[in-house]
């Protein structure tokens, strides 16, 4: 749900406000390649 929130242009803000309404816990982001370490995603930012 949070995924196609994303992809359909939502504001990511909006999606954030979601996360924390539903009091989800995001252990790690998944990208292309695995798992994106805490390094590289402090580097998309």
């Amino acid at each position: 749900m949070y995924e196609s929130a994303l992809m359909c242009k939502t504001q990511f803000q909006n999606v954030i406000s979601k996360i924390n309404e539903d009091n989800i816990k995001i252990s790690s982001l998944i990208g292309n390649n695995g798992i994106i370490n805490e390094k590289e995603y402090a580097s998309l930012q």
